[in-house]
């Protein structure tokens, strides 16, 4: 009898403690993903209450050329940051896999932009991106110069075709402090024998690599991935911070950037602006689901 008072003391309590998380989830996240999903067949300003419409604001965003573009330009940041993030992000945590006097500094020095401020950010590599005066192009122009190669230099966040690509580069390097901590974390989890064993048996350096160290590795390279991917998607900051004036030619908007111009900028048109919202959970949704489908393929849980 005491231990049943017990048990349903201790289930009491912890009820009370997960009782303010619950409240705060149901209020800020499952409240307004509801809300979205119905101010999406609906025409809302916030001035009025929401008209219902039906499919009104899918089949104008069906039709909304600009959309289109800000998802190219979204695919396009995925398709970089991801795969070349992640790459670099292995690559360095591979060389700071080490027991060397000094090695946490440079932990620490790879990890400093990641909680750099997004405004420095985009402030130091909008000057880094200037035409005139910007680093890159100063060292672009002295290497093409000794190679005796003359050309004329692109404004990197002006140009339609170099505009995406220069926030894609800015993006991996803010970010790749983070997946450099996660991806050391999971090699330190690696079991040293299997390399040695390994070694012992005559596989070389590349050999323990691939047949060791990256099917250990691979759950916390599939967690990467699924991170990196839904975060590429929902990406807003670096394209909004790293803009020169105004983006005329629509080269860096992001789906993100659309809807937070169609929701707060102009008209307020929240009913299409969820519509786009709708749609882009679902993209993230259904490639989620492609990359929980492969990774059985490829992934080994020990």
């Amino acid at each position: 009898m005491k231990t049943s008072r017990l048990a349903r003391a201790e289930m009491l309590w912890g009820y009370l403690f997960t009782a303010p998380a619950i409240v705060g989830l149901v209020l800020f996240t499952a409240g307004p993903i509801v809300a979205v999903v119905r101010y999406s067949f609906c025409e809302y300003n916030m001035l009025r209450p929401p008209e219902w419409t039906g499919f009104a604001n899918y089949e104008r965003l069906w039709a909304d050329p600009l959309f289109w573009k800000a998802l190219r330009n979204t695919l396009i940041y995925v398709a970089g940051t991801v795969p070349l993030g992640i790459a670099l992000a292995l690559a360095f945590a591979l060389l700071l896999d080490r027991s060397l006097r000094g090695i946490k500094l440079f932990r620490t020095i790879f990890f400093l932009p990641v909680v750099s401020p997004v405004v420095a950010v985009g402030l130091i590599w909008s000057w880094i991106y200037q035409r005139d005066t910007g680093l890159l192009n100063l060292a672009l122009g002295k290497m093409l110069g000794a190679a005796g190669i003359e050309a004329t230099l692109p404004a990197w966040t002006v140009n339609e075709h170099t505009a995406i690509w220069a926030v894609v580069l800015m993006a991996i390097w803010k970010g790749l402090g983070y997946n450099i901590v996660i991806l050391l974390a999971g090699l330190q989890e690696v079991p040293r024998d299997l390399a040695e064993a390994a070694e012992i048996d005559g596989a070389g350096p590349w050999q323990r690599f691939r047949h060791v160290t990256l099917p250990m590795l691979s759950p916390t390279l599939f967690f990467v991935a699924v991170i990196a991917t839904i975060g590429g998607f929902q990406v807003f900051e670096p394209a909004y911070m790293l803009r020169v004036a105004e983006d005329y030619n629509f080269s860096v908007h992001t789906v993100v950037w659309h809807i937070y111009e169609t929701a707060f900028i102009g008209r307020s048109q929240m009913g299409y602006a969820s519509a786009m919202g709708v749609v882009l959970a679902l993209i993230i949704f259904a490639l989620t689901a492609v990359q929980l489908a492969v990774q059985r393929r490829w992934v080994h849980f020990r």
